[in-house]
């Protein structure tokens, strides 16, 4: 089984650290700010790739990581 984890947002004013197996999302939890759910994601599964998702592609946003960061391994 193929697993990463996906920081998401921001949507509503929260980021989601979302946990995918397969494909499929099989768990998501969510948080205030972006340093919150990548500090969530890499105590939780540290391990696991992760990999952010913005929600609003090609919009500016003010939390936009760096080409680097978009794809990290933990």
């Amino acid at each position: 089984m193929k697993s990463k984890v996906v920081v998401y947002g921001p949507l509503y004013g929260k980021w989601y650290a979302i946990l995918v197996n397969d494909g499929v999302a099989a768990e998501s939890t969510p948080f205030e700010s972006y340093e919150a759910t990548l500090d969530f994601a890499s105590r939780r599964y540290p391990a696991l790739e992760q990999e952010r998702q913005p929600y609003a592609r090609g919009r500016d946003d003010d939390h936009r990581a760096s080409p680097a960061e978009e794809t990290a391994q933990v």
